[in-house]
């Protein structure tokens, strides 16, 4: 299998080859006309046409009009659409229903050359034309997809000169922890893409570099299909990064300025022509941040019990810049190449100390741990696709992608007594220093072939191939000499490789207020892990089937019900599988478990979404039936050193129900509301353990926009209740933004004004607990900025839609490539 797939991977240039004629679709048309003002007869230079379906409400096919108006669709399928037709700061046209069919004389032979002339439609100015222009420009905050929710996260002031980070916490169901890890609908089984393409990066380090302003919407997939890779048991987040589309030469620029130190500078350039686009953009972010915490932790022994107290406090600044630049050649209606580049360094310091008291009926030592480090970091990406129409109506895209990242981190650690009754302190040698140096690299090669024929309402399939490799590779060494202390125990040098082949089938139908899409995908997994300290490997190898099925029934054209499944996997990642611990905190230790096994889960959704004007409302209920659970575990020594591995319980089921609900109650007034309660139930009988298995969670999130006259005021927060956690429980969650806006530069740029965490009561606590402990942990980091934020568009601005790759339903749905972000 692994040979074939490589095999046509290797061969994108048959994707221009012939497809034979004797290939039997429904007919379609050569569609022409002309867009007008109604006023001066002038043609609508750019204006947007769009062929939707009258069930679904999906865009078909559309085009835009040439500088003199006029426009020709080729490849219309003929059937009854409403059509649409946009232009900015003008009303809408909106043709309830109009009929591309050939006339009743034309002879059958004719058919594959067959042209509409659609005549003249007249657009109107505008009333209130400025007032307009900008109620046309604003989307809504939250759109319902086919297999997706879209949220225009450009929407939300309150995320404005913010870190992506900060940004997720905001959407509905998503959770960010202390250390910076993703968990959607309680789960951190969460795979995140960026722009279509899977992140090597951790959550944290990706999130972390990457501003708000670069970001155009961000679109949730929970239970995806066949298409898409199986990875991330929750399912997907994908960020969809701004580009400008308008013709001609356009650019944005951004400059946020906070206190304490917080600031962003955001510009992204595009020339766009009518065969060939140009972009490029630049983002830089300078942070200061701080982290307070405080833990306590119990040991119980026969005779005895050890208590430890620490407080600790951290202080960072971290720098981190984005370079990105891409080509789009487009020499005709029927094929397109694209060329995209990114190379993003970031370098973080870190002065940490953490302040340690112990007591026991014995003895009493306390002492600080003192620690620098210095974390340098590169990643680099490059994407390359083509894609290819055929008269037939098949459609190929091809796509490689190959990144890379490095990271250089240097640790010095500096122990002080202050006061001891051990012995064993009293008689070493104080203040100690040792210094922990890592470096690793990772890289990732994908290729994939799509292929696309026929249209949902006469049947679709879809078929491809992929074929990904990854490495990982991570050196950890002491530096010890006269001043530091030589521990070669703590060096050690990790690899891990895997290989992924996967082909995948989807046939998708729409019948009547019904439609539905059934898909397969085959994968074969291959991974090894090398430790060279101890010369020993660990090889997993399998073959696995995933499948997945939608049912979608319309109960009228604003209403819909949607059923679906498909089986997921969540592979252990590599932070997750390195054996070795880290050492920043002697009593706190994190290491992996080589031998953990990937989870296998089977996802139920049952959805209802309606749709008014103005009003838009989502409720999903959801199931997950999850074997070879993977799950983080403690474990407390004889010397109260607690350790955090991962482990693989016998499963889970969770059941689960979310609400989303937008609304646009006046012309100055919208809002959103969202909810998540889920249970989970987990069977830990493998493991003779203490372990609560029953699990009850529930967040929320909120949003309320007033706008009047150019001013804008938004409100938004969320929150998360205390909840159990198997091994202790989670503390109560609550933080919530206040922003303010008004247009300047003549309306072309803005001003906003934020305070961020408004009541400043952004923290994260947990008590943790076993059969011969308890603990607990509070950390509270630096979260109450005040900023401002100057933003300014120049250059030939105006409404775009992009019909040709994609429409307000957000990116096309598929696995769309792979690659650090």
């Amino acid at each position: 299998m692994r040979l074939l797939i490589a095999y046509i991977l290797l061969f994108p240039f048959a994707l221009y080859a012939q497809v034979p004629s004797s290939i039997n679709l429904k007919p379609e048309a050569l569609v022409f006309g002309s867009v007008l003002d109604s006023l001066t007869g002038q043609g609508m230079s750019f204006a947007t046409i769009s062929f939707i379906n009258t069930q679904s409400s999906s865009t078909i096919t559309g085009g835009i009009c040439d500088e003199k108006g006029t426009f020709s669709i080729e490849k219309v399928p003929i059937g009854s659409y409403k059509l649409l037709i946009e232009y900015i700061g003008y009303s809408p046209k909106i043709i309830p229903e109009i009929n591309v069919l050939p006339n009743r004389k034309e002879s059958p032979s004719n058919m594959a050359s067959l042209t509409i002339d659609m005549g003249i439609f007249y657009l109107n100015r505008s009333v209130e034309e400025l007032q307009e222009v900008e109620l046309v420009e604003e989307k809504a905050m939250v759109v319902q997809g086919i297999d997706r929710k879209i949220f225009n996260v450009d929407q939300d002031m309150t995320s404005t000169g913010e870190s992506a980070i900060e940004l997720m916490q905001k959407l509905p169901s998503v959770q960010v922890d202390v250390d910076g890890n993703l968990s959607l609908r309680g789960s951190e089984q969460v795979r995140l893409y960026v722009d279509g393409k899977p992140s090597m990066l951790n959550a944290s380090d990706l999130l972390e570099t990457l501003p708000s302003s670069m970001i155009e919407s961000v679109e949730m997939i929970t239970n995806p299909s066949a298409k898409f890779s199986p990875e991330g048991m929750a399912g997907i987040i994908n960020i969809v990064l701004k580009k400008n589309q308008d013709i001609g030469l356009n650019g944005n620029l951004a400059l946020t300025l906070s206190h304490p130190n917080n600031n962003t500078f955001t510009t992204i350039l595009n020339r766009r022509t009518k065969k060939l686009n140009l972009s490029a953009s630049y983002s830089l972010m300078d942070r200061y941040g701080t982290r307070d915490s405080e833990s306590e932790k119990h040991t119980y022994f026969l005779e005895d019990t050890f208590n430890l107290y620490q407080d600790s406090r951290s202080e960072n600044s971290r720098k981190s810049q984005t370079y990105k630049a891409g080509i789009d050649y487009t020499p005709n209606d029927k094929s397109g190449y694209s060329l995209n580049a990114k190379y993003s360094p970031s370098d973080r310091l870190n002065y940490d100390t953490i302040h340690y008291n112990e007591t026991s009926i014995l003895t009493m030592n306390e002492y600080d741990r003192l620690t620098n480090s210095s974390n340098y970091q590169s990643n680099w990406n490059i994407d390359f696709n083509a894609d290819r129409d055929w008269d037939s109506g098949l459609h190929a895209d091809f796509n490689i992608n190959q990144s890379f990242n490095t990271r250089e981190k240097n640790n010095l650690f500096t122990e002080t007594i202050l006061n001891a009754d051990s012995f064993e302190l009293l008689s070493s040698n104080y203040p100690s220093f040792e210094q922990i140096s890592t470096y690793r690299e990772d890289s990732q090669f994908q290729a994939k072939l799509d292929f696309e024929f026929g249209q949902d309402d006469n049947g679709k399939w879809e078929w491809g191939f992929s074929a990904r490799r990854r490495s990982f590779d991570q050196d950890q060494y002491n530096n010890g000499d006269t001043l530091y202390i030589d521990n070669s125990a703590l060096e050690n040098h990790f690899i891990f490789e895997d290989e992924v082949y996967a082909a995948y089938v989807n046939y998708a139908k729409s019948f009547g207020l019904w439609s539905f899409q059934a898909g397969l995908r085959a994968e074969e997994f291959t991974s090894e892990s090398y430790l060279e300290n101890t010369d020993s490997s660990y090889v997993l190898d399998y073959f696995k089937l995933y499948p997945s099925l939608y049912l979608n029934y319309s109960v009228d054209e604003n209403s819909s019900i949607q059923v679906n499944y498909s089986r997921r996997v969540n592979r252990p990642r590599f932070n997750s599988l390195n054996p070795f611990p880290e050492y920043s905190d002697p009593f706190n230790l994190r290491m992996g478990n080589p031998y953990l096994r990937p989870e296998f889960v089977n996802s139920f959704e049952f959805g209802y979404q309606k749709f008014d004007k103005g009003n838009t409302i989502s409720t999903s209920i959801y199931a997950k039936d999850v074997h070879d659970l993977q799950r983080r575990f403690i474990t407390v020594d004889s010397n109260s050193v607690s350790t955090v591995t991962y482990l693989n319980f016998q499963g889970s089921f969770d059941i689960g129900l979310e609400f989303v609900w937008s609304k646009k109650v006046s012309k100055v007034f919208n809002f959103m509301l969202s909810s998540n309660v889920y249970f989970r139930k987990t069977d830990a009988t493998n493991l003779s353990t203490d372990f609560d298995p029953t699990v009850i969670g529930m967040s929320g999130n909120f949003n309320f926009s007033w706008q009047n006259n150019g001013h804008k005021i938004q409100y938004s927060g969320w929150g998360m209740p205390g909840r159990n956690v198997g091994q202790g429980k989670m503390l109560t969650m609550f933080s919530s933004d206040l922003a303010y806006s008004h247009p300047i530069f003549s309306e072309m740029g803005k001003m906003t004004i934020k305070v961020s965490d408004l009541f400043n009561t952004r923290a994260f606590g947990i008590e943790s607990y076993g059969s011969s402990f308890d603990q607990s942990f509070y950390s509270k980091r630096l979260s109450r900025y005040l900023s401002l934020t100057l933003s300014y568009k120049f250059g030939e601005q105006s409404k775009r839609r992009n019909i040709r790759r994609g429409n307000y339903q957000g990116t096309d749905a598929e696995d769309m490539g792979g690659g650090f972000y």
